[in-house]
């Protein structure tokens, strides 16, 4: 057996889509001065970020893609498509928008999940020929100076009418640092070349273009690569930013690294104008959710059984103080580390040992990110909210290797503002004595692995269920086996039902929640689970929970000082 201290009232609203004319669309105070120049605020609205899901919890980085509408996105065709099979499940796919780099997450950054996306019928995945794909938003997005779309092109579609001109786009560039190397996103413009000059530069070229594609370079570092794949080439039309191309396909060297000296292959929007816009005007009535902002603290829609065996799927309302807290890799891909409270509107309470222990590895706070608002990794609603971490602060007592003093806060960049999917949880009031509530009740939510496909062990998704455990007294949890005894304290409890469904390694840093009076109560942090196996939890034993009730003079200090 293994332990683990460580680890890692509702409306319907109908929206239509927006279609801007070309005094709306394209605006930016896009300027290009130096290539690679690192992108500023404002500059390319329209840039979006396709991401997917993996197991429900851990999102990785697709494509670019370019905002055209307040609905849609247009990307290439093989980032969601492998010929005639969908590379990844719909529902798995989010936008992300009105962000200049993933690695730094901007208060206006927009999350959107995506309800359909059409593929162009000529799509030919072994050429840039059709390469063109269009996604459709699941909600519309509101127009900001960090959020605009891009301009369709409009009149002459002859290539030759460009040859020779410039366009503009954002790139991913590796750039070493003290912390090893990162990708930060600059700004290029590409020259654009006849198609002769573009099939005689390379013969893979030649094979790979076709009068709807286009070729672009520059003999200046840093080009487009893997990465800028879907990414939208802006041209500058009567003094708006207008696309003309969607990046299809990059050259490779020998050594899988991208190779500059080669230029790029792109869709030609212009060609496919009629397509584009068809698409742009078929759009359904979408239905969601408004909110009212006058929210108490620790007031909940929850509503739990007397006695919970297998858990309940959790629904939209319930636990609004749960976080999410995920850190960054390489930049651009977010990996789920552990739960976390909302205690006030810039104060998330989780474990010490989620940022703090031998198994956890992250460079710096920069890299750390809290998602409110969400019931479900894998749902991302119109208000969920994603926020930096301006600081982490664990208790000075905490030692990893007692478990004792495992908490810790962590203060977001900007509040959250309060609403029926974000509410804070109440910290602890009044008495602190355990053997006052031995006995009783606490509800928090759980990770609970289901299969993905059915009859596929090793294929798993994460779903969220609620459950309830009954504390027990400190005897008797240290009598029940090794190694309670040792990693319990005064400032420690006990807590379990024995049943089928219990905590896991996933769910280390979540709250758990006692209805006092009517109210929502924060009393533990959930510090330890055990392992009978390398992955599986034993739900036979009993959680051990830091005691907030010990932590409150200190919590109070910090969250409301």
């Amino acid at each position: 057996m293994k332990t683990f201290c460580f680890i890692i009232i509702v409306g319907v609203v109908s929206f239509r889509t927006t279609t801007l004319t070309a005094q709306q669309c394209g605006g930016s105070s896009l300027i290009i001065q130096d290539q690679g120049d690192t992108i500023q605020p404002g500059e390319f609205p329209w840039l979006v970020a396709l991401m997917y899901q993996l197991q429900n919890i851990d999102y990785r980085y697709l494509c670019r893609g370019s905002l055209v509408t307040n609905r849609h996105v247009i990307t290439a065709a093989h980032c969601v498509h492998f010929g005639h099979t969908r590379i990844k499940p719909i529902e798995d796919l989010i936008v992300v928008l009105g962000r200049v780099s993933l690695k730094h997450w901007a208060k206006k950054a927009v999350f959107r999940n995506i309800i359909s996306y059409i593929v162009h019928p000529d799509y030919q995945r072994l050429t840039g020929h059709g390469d063109i794909a269009i996604l459709t938003l699941k909600e519309p997005v509101v127009f900001g100076p960090h959020i605009q779309p891009l301009c369709l092109w409009e009149g002459n579609n002859d290539l030759s009418a460009i040859v020779n001109g410039r366009g503009t786009l954002a790139v991913y560039t590796r750039v070493r640092t003290g912390n090893g190397i990162v990708l930060e996103v600059t700004k290029i413009d590409l020259q654009i070349v006849d198609p002769i000059t573009c099939a005689r530069s390379d013969n893979l070229l030649a094979q790979i273009t076709s009068p709807r594609t286009f070729c672009a370079g520059h003999p200046s570092r840093p080009d487009p690569c893997r990465r800028d794949i879907g990414n939208g080439l802006a041209m500058k039309i009567n003094g708006r930013w207008t696309l003309r191309g969607v990046v299809s396909m990059v050259l490779m060297n020998v050594n899988d690294t991208c190779d500059p000296t080669k230029l790029t292959v792109f869709a030609d929007t212009a060609q496919y104008g009629d397509w584009i816009r068809n698409a742009l005007t078929t759009t359904s009535n979408i239905p969601t959710s408004s909110i009212s902002s006058a929210v108490q603290r620790g007031g909940s829609s929850m509503s739990i059984h007397n006695q919970i065996v297998d858990g309940d799927t959790i629904e939209e309302g319930e636990f609004p103080w749960m976080a999410s807290l995920m850190y960054q890799l390489r930049n651009i891909d977010y990996k789920y580390i552990c739960r976390g409270t909302l205690v006030s509107n810039r104060h998330v309470v989780t474990a010490a040992h989620c940022v703090h222990s031998r198994n956890v590895n992250i460079s710096s706070i920069e890299d750390l990110i809290v998602v409110l608002g969400q019931v479900n990794l894998r749902n991302w609603p119109l208000k969920t909210v994603v926020r930096g971490v301006e600081r982490y602060i664990e208790h000075p007592d905490y030692r990893e290797e007692t478990c004792d003093g495992d908490i810790a806060i962590f203060e977001l960049k900007e509040p959250v503002a309060f609403g029926t999917h974000i509410q804070p949880l109440h910290l602890w009031k009044g008495y602190d004595d355990l053997d006052e509530i031995v006995g009783d009740k606490g509800t928090f939510p759980v990770w609970t692995r289901v299969p993905a496909v059915e009859n596929v062990v090793n294929d798993v998704l994460f779903v969220p269920k609620k459950i309830d455990q009954v504390i027990t007294d400190q005897i008797t949890c240290d009598k029940s086996g090794y190694p309670f005894a040792e990693i319990t304290s005064p400032r420690t409890f006990c807590a379990g039902n024995r049943h089928s469904l219990a905590p896991c390694y996933k769910d280390v840093g979540v709250g758990f929640a006692m209805e006092i009076h009517g109210k929502w109560l924060l009393r533990g942090v959930a510090s330890v689970v055990m392992l009978k196996d390398n992955v599986t939890c034993d739900a036979t034993k009993y959680t051990v929970f830091a005691d907030a009730a010990q932590f409150t003079d200190w919590l109070e200090d910090i969250c409301f000082p």
